[in-house]
């Protein structure tokens, strides 16, 4: 009968490989720890807008009426902001028109003479965001010059009538509020130099190109920002997953190595009953050489009986020992194949780290480049706001 013999197996735990990637999954993390570009800029920058277009009232003064022969002098002090000519005719219109109605004649919502800025914020109002009235660009209205008012068309007739009377007249149909001073020259000037800042070159239409690939950019940024976020919310999540999958295979890898090292002690301790077993074995074979050396007889019978009784013993023991060598082959079998399956969900694990930390890297560019845009938008608006400073001058001069 042939006795078993079972060597040592050339198996290792699987010290290295699988093996955990938490460094690897924080460097990547790091990747992705800048802030995120901030919308509020764009939200301000338009806030800042509204609220000087709808901010407090300018004090008015109050009409009352009185001896029409006398006049009370209550003409709306807006237009004390217009160009000298232009405010000294505007007073005498004021004058002929109480004397006839009793009443004061009333700029419409202190619109006399405009600041660039004021005229800025009207013309953006209604050409980006389609608030408000139409109005010209900065620098293209007479308003902006002080040789034009909106007032409020109370006795119509009458005021056409007197407001022509002192060179303030009509010029645009379209408009029947807006007056415009023709009575001097100050009013072809202003033309003139209206019709220089319509030029391609000009602060006015420099000014208008800056402010529309402003709001472009912005546009741009907003639209960005929003996927940015949207992907960064992604990301973060996909790590925090990829976290908690590296955590599992972590302890799945632990557990697996330290069943592994018990796995070698039993085959460390099996080879060494199936090396006692041997030599028990070679005991027995020469202890039957003597007893098959003995003479036939009672004391031969009795030592070969007491042998059948030894060898029963160890036919017992190859049986368990050969179902311990059975039990450690399968035990071996199924670590080949566990240590494959952890092989192959460890390559998962880092093609999985592979694309989170390239997305990272997209992000990180992404972010650099809305910040890039953040600032070519900054440097857009201290353009514009050079060039209405710009234009304040021009129109001063008139």
């Amino acid at each position: 009968m042939k006795h078993p013999s079972i060597p040592k197996k050339n198996k290792k735990p699987l010290a290295s490989k699988p093996r955990p990637v938490q460094q690897k999954a924080s460097h990547a993390r790091r990747l992705i720890k800048k802030q995120k570009p901030a919308k509020k800029k764009i939200t301000q920058s338009r806030a800042k807008i509204t609220e000087s277009f709808y901010g407090a009232k300018k004090p008015f003064f109050v009409k009352e009426f009185g001896d029409k022969s006398e006049y009370n002098n209550g003409y709306d002090r807006t237009a004390q902001s217009l160009h000298s000519e232009a405010f000294e005719k505007f007073v005498e219109a004021d004058k002929e028109y109480f004397q006839r109605t009793g009443l004061n004649i009333d700029v419409n919502k202190s619109n006399a003479r405009r600041s660039i800025r004021r005229q800025a914020e009207l013309y953006t109002l209604k050409r980006w965001f389609g608030q408000g009235n139409p109005t010209d660009r900065p620098g293209h209205s007479l308003h902006n010059y002080g040789l034009a008012v909106d007032l409020i068309r109370t006795n119509e007739n009458t005021l056409v009538e007197i407001m022509g009377n002192h060179g303030w007249t009509r010029e645009k149909p379209h408009e029947p509020w807006h007056f415009e001073f023709t009575g001097s020259d100050a009013h072809g000037r202003a033309k003139n130099k209206i019709n220089d800042l319509k030029k391609s070159n000009s602060p006015t239409t420099k000014w208008w190109n800056a402010m529309d690939n402003k709001f472009k950019k912005e546009k741009e940024l907003e639209s960005r920002t929003e996927t940015y976020e949207l992907q960064l919310s992604d990301y973060n999540a996909g790590f925090d997953e990829y976290d908690e999958w590296e955590k599992l295979y972590t302890i799945d890898v632990n557990e697996f190595n330290a069943w592994y090292k018990e796995l070698e002690k039993d085959l460390v301790a099996h080879n060494q009953e199936v090396a006692n077993h041997d030599k028990l074995v070679k005991q027995g074979n020469t202890w039957l050489a003597q007893i098959e050396a003995m003479e036939e007889g009672d004391a031969k019978d009795r030592e070969l009986a007491e042998y059948d009784d030894w060898k029963a013993q160890m036919d017992r023991d190859f049986d368990i020992l050969n179902g311990n060598a059975d039990t450690i082959d399968a035990d071996f079998a199924w670590a080949e194949g566990r240590a494959l399956e952890l092989d192959n969900e460890f390559t998962q694990l880092e093609e999985r780290l592979v694309e989170l930390t390239e997305l990272g890297n997209s992000l990180n560019g992404e972010f650099d480049a809305l910040k890039v845009l953040e600032e070519e938008i900054k440097n857009l608006e201290h353009k514009a706001d050079a060039l209405l400073n710009e234009l304040e001058v021009l129109v001063q001069n008139i």
